[in-house]
């Protein structure tokens, strides 16, 4: 006799619930096959889906490049006779910035120079009158006129004054602000195929200052945000006002509070008189491209060539032996090494990855006029400007990129 699995009462004997279960059955089955279609769709289609790959770099200072205008020799250095103008002057094209003497006449001009200011200081008449025939002997002729090459903002050497100047020093340059440039050193998965040409982009724009305020609000219905509308003095109040005070993060032990390092304000504002200039938004985005650029490898190396271990071997031994040891066994060797640019004749060593970089330099390719005028207001006082670089180096399907992850 056949044994049944499933007894005739246990199936419901109401025709109205196995038509719903029938139909549930039905409907159940049709949903599965959609959703696995479905599944199957999308991991068919993750192969073809292109993502980009991005490096970056934080908080790199956007500058103008700046061209020499006049460099000292490497041999001698010069005479600066004259400085036209401060630095930081805007200056166009043509205009002389300096008066310099140079070779032979850098000699002269400071033996000169020496006589002029003892001169200047000598109160005997007839010293003076001795100094000054010494001084009218020397053949000293019209200086050299330095002139900017193009227009831009002059910029001097930190604490450049009239006189004899050391040898190899870059004296005066010029900033060209339609030309803004970034040194980033980028990082990320893709840093491999990072090169020159590939599009960069900019964000999270700063005007850094002193006060170390962040100030955001709503104004008008709009979201602005400063680091610049507070002045240091609220940073310094703040300061003093904890300044011998404890703090007691929790389950940790209460510390002495050293320094106060930043402030963020948020709140509503209103208008009380115009000209006041915001930070650009979070949102804003400016482009750029790479225009050069060099990979950077630091790496540890354990597995030595032969002949570079017993080099080492060799010259360890050597060491020892002099100290009065001796090294039992076969020593093994961990060296961590920095490479980059082109790569050397001759097979390659294998080594562990310990950082990744590409040194870059990015220039904008668009400036946007507002931005150079606060940059330019920023670099008068000293003040950084800077961004996040993120650098395209490629596309690559989202199945290899979610591959890659897992």
């Amino acid at each position: 006799m056949v044994r049944k699995v499933f007894k005739p009462e246990w199936r419901t004997q109401s025709r109205a619930k196995r038509r719903f279960y029938a139909r549930y059955m039905g409907w159940l089955e049709r949903v599965g096959f959609v959703v696995s279609l479905a599944l199957l769709g999308a991991f068919a289609y993750s192969f073809v889906w292109q993502t980009e790959d991005w490096i970056t770099a934080e908080d790199v200072a956007i500058e103008a490049r700046e061209l020499p205008l006049l460099k000292s020799p490497d041999e001698s250095g010069l005479f600066l006779s004259g400085i036209l103008g401060m630095d930081g002057d805007e200056v166009v094209a043509g205009q002389t910035i300096a008066l310099v003497y140079e070779g032979p006449d850098a000699d002269l001009a400071e033996a000169a120079s020496s006589l002029d200011l003892a001169i200047g200081k000598e109160k005997d008449p007839a010293v003076r009158n001795r100094l000054s025939q010494a001084r009218a002997a020397i053949p000293l002729g019209k200086p050299r006129a330095v002139a900017a090459s193009q227009n831009g903002v002059v910029r001097f050497a930190p604490g450049l004054v009239p006189g004899r100047s050391d040898p190899g020093i870059v004296l005066l340059s010029l900033r060209d602000y339609s030309r803004l440039v970034l040194k980033p050193t980028l990082a990320g998965k893709s840093v491999p195929q990072a090169a020159p040409g590939q599009e960069a982009r900019l964000t999270n724009l700063k005007f850094n200052s002193p006060s170390a305020t962040v100030l955001r609000g709503m104004l008008a219905g709009k979201e602005v945000l400063s680091r610049n509308l507070v002045s240091e003095s609220l940073k310094e109040r703040l300061s003093a006002a904890f300044a011998g005070k404890t703090l007691a993060a929790r389950e940790d032990v209460p510390l002495r509070i050293e320094s106060l390092e930043s402030i963020e304000v948020d709140g509503k504002l209103r208008t009380l008189s115009g000209g006041v200039a915001f930070d650009p938004s979070p949102e804003t985005t400016l482009r750029a491209k790479v225009v050069s650029g060099k990979h950077v490898l630091s790496a540890q190396v354990g597995d030595l060539p032969p002949d570079l271990r017993e080099l080492a071997q060799e010259k360890l031994d050597a060491e020892l032996r002099g100290r009065g040891l001796e090294m039992v066994g076969t020593p093994g060797f961990v060296l961590k090494l920095k490479a980059g640019g082109d790569p050397a004749p001759g097979p390659a060593i294998p080594a562990a990855s310990l950082k990744r970089s590409f040194e870059a330099e990015v220039e904008l390719t668009e400036v946007p006029k507002d931005f150079v005028e606060r940059l330019k207001a920023a670099h008068r006082q000293s003040m950084a400007v800077t961004a996040k670089v993120q650098v395209r180096t490629g596309t690559r399907s989202l199945a290899s990129l979610l591959l890659r992850r897992s």
